[in-house]
């Protein structure tokens, strides 16, 4: 069910080590890039951010922690759209995963897309200049990485002259 996480705000602020988490590959040489911008939250005052409250189980949880590995798993409250406040369990990224300016990392566009994909799943159509409003970001974007976590391929560093 829709859901809003009060103080909080999302936005292109995190950098993951690519190298370790093996997410993105370049579509050219097949090498990992060191680092890439995703999406995270970080803690606002007076902000909140659009999102969904999920019923999960154990065997759901396990894979979540799974995923979300390079996070730590929060508590949050959050406020239901037909209201009432709820305690919610969210990924929040680790301090070390945040980004700072001109550190190299680029957004990849094929994540960019399926980010937008969920919002506009999740917001209504009055909501939608709201949720894309976080998209701004002074991160490069590149259209030639391609998804490849767990696909079992080991993969050297992207070579290419782009970086």
């Amino acid at each position: 069910e829709p859901a809003r996480l009060l103080d909080w705000e999302r936005g292109w602020f995190v950098a993951i080590d690519n190298r370790t988490s093996g997410s993105y590959a370049c579509a050219a040489c097949g090498g990992l890039p060191a680092r890439c911008v995703v999406v995270g939250i970080r803690p606002r005052a007076g902000a909140s951010v659009l999102g969904g409250l999920i019923a999960i189980g154990d065997d759901d949880l396990a894979v979540i922690r799974e995923r979300e590995r390079s996070y730590r798993l929060g508590h949050v409250r959050a406020r239901r759209a037909k209201g009432g406040d709820v305690t919610a369990l969210t990924a929040v990224p680790r301090d070390d995963l945040l980004r700072r300016p001109r550190d190299g990392a680029a957004v990849p566009v094929v994540y960019e897309g399926v980010v937008a994909d969920a919002l506009r799943c999740l917001v209504s159509p009055a909501q939608l200049d709201e949720a894309a409003a976080f998209a701004a970001t002074d991160a490069p974007r590149r259209d030639d990485l391609v998804y490849v976590r767990g696909d079992g391929i080991a993969r050297g560093i992207c070579t290419c002259a782009a970086l």
